[in-house]
């Protein structure tokens, strides 16, 4: 039976993104437990606030290594919000800091002319032309809360964008079993469930 693992490292919504699980009927368990979440089929990072402090919780708490071989044995890994920055290979939130970098790229501030920053609201998802598990949420409005974004190296990794004053930035990645989520799919109501639903179904 599949089994999701929610990274409890005290950064994130946990508890609604928890409530969503549940809501949705998906089992699932919070928990830092290296034997646990080894023994779960998918794995969620989730995560708010700065990068520098998560990333070094995490690697304080040897999550960092937990979470790295999770990805490279082949499960579903899925980061959200924070937790999709931290996949990234670096971010330059108030300086220069190493992430998983399990998806080559970074994190870097939004700068859009008269655009005030963070973002926050609902924005419709625009996805990539490829078949990708967001294709049937095409122009659904997904709930966002960032001042940062994510650049990928490549292209292909990137499965969904939101527009802003004609710029596209980057809200959903993949790179093979490795998702990042931008928006919160906890947040954003019923089509929010169903992307869970769908990334714990992978």
């Amino acid at each position: 039976m599949k089994k999701v693992a929610i990274i409890d490292y005290g950064v994130g919504n946990i508890l609604s993104l928890k409530r969503a699980l549940d809501y949705g009927k998906v089992k699932c368990i919070v928990t830092k437990n290296e034997k646990i979440i080894k023994d779960c089929s998918h794995l969620i990072l989730p995560g708010v606030g700065a990068f520098s402090s998560a990333m070094q919780i995490l690697k304080e708490t040897k999550l960092d290594n937990i979470i790295k071989n999770f990805a490279e044995s082949g499960k579903p890994l899925l980061g959200i919000c924070l937790g999709m920055q931290l996949l990234f290979s670096k971010s330059y939130e108030f300086g220069k800091w190493e992430g998983l970098n399990l998806i080559p790229g970074i994190a870097k501030k939004i700068s859009i002319k008269n655009e005030n920053i963070p973002f926050v609201g609902w924005y419709k998802l625009k996805t990539s032309n490829k078949k990708n598990m967001l294709k049937k949420f095409d122009k659904k409005y997904l709930y966002l809360t960032h001042s940062y974004q994510c650049i990928t190296e490549n292209k292909q990794h990137v499965i969904g964008t939101y527009e802003v004053n004609k710029n596209h930035i980057v809200c959903a990645v993949q790179k093979k079993n490795i998702f990042g989520f931008q928006f919160h799919p906890e947040k954003s109501s019923y089509d929010g469930i169903e992307i869970l639903k769908k990334f714990c179904k992978s």
